[in-house]
């Protein structure tokens, strides 16, 4: 008998009539699909795998419903949302190499301080995965949201193996939205003499300190808050000429999460509008003054302005908040960018703000004319700060949410 090989290119192919079909169509096929081998030969057929029995009884709860599903075409692992008349909303992942089902997150995992919001009667309108991390969108009134998935698993999977941490318990809102939470406190300073130095190098420019956040997943946040602006040094006083560091602080009131992975200080000179990186704190290295910090003794260093920074791109620099949406319905990834679509920014204020909610305090200093002494305060701020006369000053306010945005 003789063999004919045949690659079924132009594949499945029921519609035309037999008279007109190639080479390379196929009439019929069942339970087979038109793959590329393993040898790289296109067009080779292939059967398709049946489906296999895996029992999830232990982990989903009773009386719970399937939301959401999305499959990741590079690890052929399978992600599923689910949740139950009792609110008990999780998201679990089948691994197609061990064969096993973990779960990812649930909602107990918040310690009750924030809930992921499915609802038996909408969907998950938009999944997506990429580099171990898992987004999510459409749950109403939910900020577009991602978790990456290995530290996820090591919560309630702790034997699991991967190179990732487990996230801290309970897990905290700004962990897994996409939006990052910035710092919040500006930086304090206070300008000092130092006997151990000749030269003074912080006397030929100004500064402006700031602060941000890298995180475990990679994400970024923009800049804290800029510190008070520290002048050009008045060289006609001998007190200022004998300014020579700028010990440069965190306020303990800023809590550092555990899900920072670096914080990065950084500088700017005069009215330039990028900042340089002058510090960095890691999570692992420095963790006992992180965990110190945490406790009330502030991060703090002396700045001495006798380094080169790296130098960040001016649109982060002036970044005042991400442009991410409250909430978006439509969510895909493409060319490594993540897009959110149909979406909704700003919130409706919860409450009125009245005059009764505000006050205003005039503080009116004397200005002292002694030029035989300095005090702290003066020698930090470059000299006796004051108001132009004859000038009128507008002062506002400002509402943002706890990632920094306004509106």
């Amino acid at each position: 008998m003789n063999n004919a090989k045949k690659t079924f290119i132009s594949g499945l192919n029921a519609d035309d009539s037999f008279f007109s079909h190639t080479k390379e169509d196929n009439l019929d096929a069942l339970n087979a699909r038109v793959i590329t081998s393993k040898e790289g030969k296109a067009g080779s057929v292939s059967n398709i795998i049946g489906n296999r029995l895996i029992t999830n009884d232990s982990l989903i709860p009773s009386g719970s419903k399937v939301i959401g599903v999305y499959e990741d075409p590079t690890s052929n692992n399978i992600f599923y949302f689910t949740t139950n008349p009792d609110g008990d909303h999780k998201i679990f992942c089948y691994n197609s190499i061990f064969l096993e089902i973990y779960t990812v997150l649930s909602n107990a995992d918040f310690g009750g301080a924030y809930d992921l919001g499915f609802s038996l009667n909408k969907a998950i309108t938009g999944i997506a995965f990429i580099d171990g991390l898992l987004y999510w969108t459409g749950p109403d009134n939910k900020e577009p949201s991602k978790i990456n998935v290995d530290r996820g698993i090591l919560v309630h999977h702790p034997t699991y193996i991967s190179t990732e941490t487990a996230y801290a318990l309970p897990i905290k809102k700004e962990a897994i939205t996409v939006i990052k939470k910035p710092p919040f406190k500006p930086i304090e300073f206070a300008v000092t003499t130092d006997s151990t130095r000749d030269t003074s190098f912080i006397k030929p420019q100004a500064h402006t300190f700031a602060y941000r956040y890298i995180y475990k997943d990679g994400e970024t946040s923009v800049f804290s808050p800029t510190s008070d602006y520290y002048p050009h040094q008045d060289m006609a006083s001998i007190h200022h000429r004998e300014s020579k560091k700028i010990n440069i602080l965190i306020p303990s009131a800023e809590k550092i999460s555990d899900d920072v992975k670096k914080i990065q200080v950084a500088v700017k000179y005069d009215s330039d509008t990028s900042y340089f990186i002058i510090k960095e704190y890691d999570y692992i290295n420095d963790s006992a003054a992180i965990t110190q910090h945490n406790s009330g003794n502030a991060l703090n260093f002396n700045y001495y302005n006798d380094i080169l920074g790296n130098a960040v791109n001016d649109s982060d620099s002036v970044k005042l908040f991400d442009t991410v949406p409250h909430h978006a319905e439509a969510l895909t990834i493409a060319r490594n960018r993540l897009f959110l679509g149909n979406i909704s920014s700003g919130r409706i204020n919860p409450a009125k703000l009245l005059p009764s909610h505000l006050s205003l305090n005039l503080v009116q200093d004397n200005i002292v004319g002694s030029t035989t002494s300095i005090t702290q305060i003066e020698r930090t701020d470059g000299g006796v700060r004051g108001y132009s006369s004859a000038s009128s000053y507008q002062f506002g306010i400002a509402f943002y949410d706890f990632a920094g945005r306004t509106g």
